[in-house]
């Protein structure tokens, strides 16, 4: 119900249609509900039946919020009394917030009310029925356009002409599947006709979320750029609708719109001149995302299919790319062909503007080809990496291929993993050791030919996710990383292996592990790195459970 076990691929063509909200379920699905019920039945039994239903589908705040602005119309009818939305909108605010007081900062909360909010404010003086379905959707986007930025990192750019087309045909597919359902219980053929219609809208739906540039990721903003947002939304609405005025109005406007732009705009220019490295949690796989001062951007790995969450980890990556901000990529680099590092990128490459592609100069099997043939019908070029090979980056930073040798070199095990990428990124006095899946035969060779790139390290990402099969002491005595980051989730293969931690933490280096830190960025400003940690896991999963009721009520789950 309301979305929750639709096919993710369903849901992500809604998402980028900018129409996700038409999958919760919401006022407009109670509304048609109660419409319906209140022909067969009175008031009081309609509140009761959609109350059952609540129950049904575990109460979303977005259903709640509905359910009690209906009971309020329908119980104000039978006494011939009118109704308004505003106070029975506050009302309904005021028994969830009594409910759960942490809804508060739930974004179902924030979204549902702000949402309704703008649009009853908005349409209040609106009597053209055009009018009304040109405005709703901006309305709504007005209300919710800083909490939904500051909640989830991609924001539609089509909302406007997608809703305008979308909606209204879902206004009349609702409904109508909604009887056709109800009358197969006569003629239980009459179910097949739902198919055809379903088909035709979804072929709606996915024609806009294909539509070039219809979405942006927007970096989180400042907490001041909602505040000061949302008391500008508070005095358009308090002048508009009640004619109130405030004292200094003009200077507060200005005021409040220049620390609006500003806040908004911080974030943006907090990361100016600085190396951001971030190591992201996929699981058991590799993904990495570089941006240079300059403001080059970089994606190495994935991730792929080897974890147990509900989103995929080429999911994962592109919504924290989206949250960084990032909206192209310059380099995409498959360090080799495993799928918990090659796997994730299709969903990258699918959805984010690619520039140029880098990979393994080695014979490439069905995957890595498929992803190269992709990457070139978005325009994207291909070059294969081979030892000896420098990449001059920037003015302060080059990239250093070590690994693998033009063609590949059979070491007599682990073919892939030791003819996979092995980089070394340099910008000024700092190192970072991009090992992917190179194994102890690899390293030892590496070690012997380039001993001067991997001296006095700054930051190694652990080869093969800790495996005991890339432990080589020479090369960790070489190395001696200040800090080493194992990119690693559940797996049946032991990783990582206590003995490579040992000998890190032997050499001085301290160790992070994405299946226990979670994501790991590092920021290099002014020969200083800072170190963050961020579980996105544990924060998505706070969020769904912020989302919902946790408080047993009188025998219902809330």
């Amino acid at each position: 119900m309301g979305g929750g076990s639709i096919e993710r691929e369903i849901k992500e063509k809604f998402k980028y249609a900018g129409v996700m909200h038409l999958l919760a379920v919401s006022g407009f699905h109670l509304s048609i509900l109660s419409m319906f019920l209140s022909f067969i039945f009175p008031p009081i039994l309609v509140v009761v039946i959609l109350f059952l239903y609540l129950n049904l589908i575990l109460f979303p705040v977005s259903a709640v919020r509905a359910f009690i602005m209906i009971s309020v119309y329908l119980i104000g009818k039978s006494f011939y009394r009118d109704v308004d939305t505003i106070n029975s909108l506050l009302f309904g605010a005021m028994i969830i917030l009594f409910i759960n007081p942490l809804s508060i900062i739930s974004p179902s909360f924030l979204l549902t009310f702000l949402a309704t909010f703008s649009i009853i404010s908005v349409m209040s003086n609106v009597r053209s029925k055009l009018m009304q379905l040109l405005l709703v959707s901006p309305a709504s986007i007005f209300g919710v356009f800083p909490v939904s930025i500051s909640y989830f990192p991609i924001f539609s750019l089509i909302f406007f002409v997608s809703n305008i087309v979308i909606s209204p045909i879902f206004n009349f597919f609702l409904p109508l599947t909604f009887v056709i359902t109800l009358l197969s219980l006569i003629d239980k053929n009459l179910i097949f006709l739902i198919k055809p219609l379903a088909d035709l809208f979804m072929k709606v739906v996915d024609f806009f979320s294909k539509t070039p540039i219809s979405y942006i990721g927007i970096k989180k903003p400042h907490p001041l750029f909602i505040v000061s947002y949302l008391l500008l939304f508070l005095i358009v609405v308090l002048r508009k609708n009640w004619n109130i005025k405030i004292r200094f109005e003009k200077t507060i406007f200005v005021f409040l719109i220049v620390v609006m732009v500003l806040s908004f705009m911080y974030p943006y220019y907090a990361e100016k001149n600085t190396l951001k490295v971030v190591f992201f949690d996929v699981g058991e796989g590799d993904s990495i995302f570089i941006k240079l001062p300059s403001g080059i951007t970089m994606l190495i790995d994935g991730g792929g299919t080897l974890n147990d969450r509900k989103v995929s980890p080429g999911e994962r990556v592109l919504n924290s790319l989206k949250r960084m901000g990032v909206n192209r990529l310059d380099m995409m680099i498959f360090t080799h062909e495993d799928a918990d590092h090659i796997e994730g990128l299709f969903h990258v490459i699918d959805k984010e503007f690619v520039k140029s592609i880098y990979g393994p100069c080695v014979p490439l099997g069905e995957i890595g080809k498929r992803l190269i043939a992709i990457g070139r019908k978005k325009g994207a070029r291909f070059f294969p990496l081979k030892r000896g090979d420098i990449l001059n980056l920037d003015k302060n930073t080059k990239l250093y291929v070590l690994n693998p040798i033009e063609g590949g070199k059979d070491y007599g095990r682990a073919y892939d993993n030791n003819n996979s990428l092995f980089l070394v990124l340099r910008h000024k006095d700092f190192s970072l050791v991009l090992s992917a899946d190179v194994e102890r035969e690899g390293l030892n060779e590496i070690c012997d030919v380039f001993p001067e790139f991997i001296t006095n390290v700054s930051v190694y990402k652990v080869s093969h996710h800790g495996s005991r099969f890339s432990f080589f002491k020479e090369f960790f005595n070489l190395m001696s990383p200040r800090i080493s980051v194992i990119s690693v989730g559940p797996n049946r293969f032991g990783h990582p292996s206590q003995l490579i931690i040992d000998s890190l933490m032997d050499v001085g280096s301290k160790v992070y592990r994405t299946d226990l830190d979670g994501a790991i960025e590092l920021k290099v400003y002014k020969g200083k790195t800072i170190i963050k940690k961020y579980n996105f896991l544990y924060i998505l999963d706070r969020l769904r459970n912020l989302s919902k009721y946790s408080i047993n009520f009188n025998g219902f789950n809330f």
